[in-house]
């Protein structure tokens, strides 16, 4: 018999990602910032990341914006993000009910 979705032997499927909320991350030099959710792809971070803060620059980022620091996520966060070739940046607008999905480009997020 044959079971659906058995684990390969010796662990896990290749692949896979990392999720954490309440992380500070340097991404630069005296650059830290603390995202509601980050990911990392498995593939290029093989162990959950730690420490405080974070040095390894995570694959996918998501933000959920508040009134207060609506510029400070669509500006700021969004200028060192690029900067650091971030691949994958989410923001979330709770007001307006819309998620915007940006991917990194030489030329800018689109």
């Amino acid at each position: 018999m044959k079971i659906p979705f058995q684990r390969r032997p010796g662990g896990r499927w290749p692949g896979g990602w990392w999720f954490a909320t309440e992380v500070e991350l340097e991404l630069a030099p005296d650059q830290v910032f603390r995202p509601d959710v980050v990911g990392w792809r498995r593939e290029r971070a093989p162990e959950r990341p730690s420490g405080s803060p974070v040095r390894i620059r995570p694959d996918w980022v998501c933000g959920v914006l508040s009134p207060d620091n609506a510029r400070n996520d669509t500006v700021k966060k969004m200028r060192v993000y690029q900067r650091c070739q971030l691949p994958h940046y989410w923001v979330i607008d709770p007001r307006e009910e819309t998620m915007t999905v940006y991917r990194w480009t030489p030329e800018g997020y689109l």
